[in-house]
């Protein structure tokens, strides 16, 4: 095998592991966003046993957690990524971080759940309620979602630099072939006008 073989078969390996990482980072968005609307559901229903379902699959995300941090601490020891490659694979290290602690608190939300229904038979106030139907409302789609409008309102960037914002890789597979860029620079600015007007 030839130093150049050899490299293409590196870079490779290296693409299926970063997509393995993408994929147990969405399956684990997916059933934390599950989770919240099964813990909001149970909440609004008053129904203890769904509460508990909530609960029973939060080992599920814990896993989901573990298998990722795995993978990302064995890419950045055995491929040693440098710029685009480090800065996703460190994104995805806190997406999951984040997703785990929204994942408790859909747990925390089925808890106390049980506690107002299953057990004391408390009733929540109708502003709590209210409340938790609003959130129920916001998820991880939608935030994103927002995002996009407000940048296209806003004119805050290009098309293509939105879409890398949101860790989405625009045209066909030509473009992306050539396209090495990841727009940080210009992605900067736009992420900051977000995080003030959120």
């Amino acid at each position: 095998m030839t130093q150049r073989q050899s490299d293409e078969h590196t870079f490779k390996r290296f693409d299926q592991e970063l997509s393995d990482l993408n994929d147990v980072v969405f399956r684990m968005g997916g059933l934390v966003e599950e989770q919240i609307v099964n813990a909001m559901e149970a909440l609004r229903y008053e129904d203890a046993d769904a509460a508990r379902n909530v609960i029973a699959r939060d080992h599920v995300v814990n896993f989901l957690e573990v298998q990722a941090d795995e993978q990302a601490v064995n890419m950045l020891a055995l491929r040693q990524p440098m710029g685009r490659d480090l800065r996703m694979i460190m994104s995805l290290g806190r997406t999951v971080s984040d997703l785990e602690r929204i994942g408790d608190e859909a747990e925390a939300i089925a808890r106390m759940t049980i506690h107002m229904y299953g057990e004391s038979g408390t009733t929540p106030s109708h502003k709590l309620l209210r409340d938790t139907q609003l959130a129920h409302l916001t998820t991880v789609h939608g935030f994103r979602s927002t995002f996009r409008d407000w940048g296209t309102e806003m004119e805050a960037a290009s098309d293509r630099v939105l879409e890398h914002a949101l860790a989405h890789r625009p045209g066909n597979e030509t473009e992306r072939a050539y396209d090495r860029s990841d727009r940080l620079e210009l992605r900067r600015p736009v992420m900051e006008a977000w995080g003030e007007f959120v």
